[in-house]
């Protein structure tokens, strides 16, 4: 895996595009948070959308289909899309008692909470 693996807790977006640079945008999964984003911070959502390479999803059924966020539609794939790509940051969201529940386990593998 050749991508930048940051975790962003509670930060601003400001401080995610700085961390961003020129880097391409990993969205992991397809889910209805995507349409919640995006309806409330629709100038976020759209820029993030623009820098957004792919979509990845852990379920088979999801996997070679389209996910419409704004009104672009990203391919969904595999996360063994991952191994090919490079110079990539992996964006989640998630809802809060989901990011509560597993910020310790986050901090517990190593991953750099931002």
């Amino acid at each position: 895996m050749n991508g930048a693996i940051m975790i962003f807790i509670n930060c601003s977006y400001e401080i995610f595009l700085q961390k961003l640079n020129n880097r391409k945008i990993v969205q992991f999964g397809a889910s209805s948070a995507w349409g919640y984003f995006a309806s409330s911070f629709p100038d976020i959502g759209r820029e993030v959308v623009d820098k957004t390479l792919c979509v990845v999803d852990n379920s088979p059924d999801k996997q070679g289909s389209f996910f419409d966020i704004c009104g672009r539609k990203i391919k969904v794939e595999a996360p063994d899309i991952l191994e090919r790509l490079s110079d990539y940051v992996i964006l989640i969201i998630v809802s809060v008692q989901y990011q509560e529940k597993n910020a310790s386990n986050w901090k517990k593998w190593g991953f750099p909470l931002l």
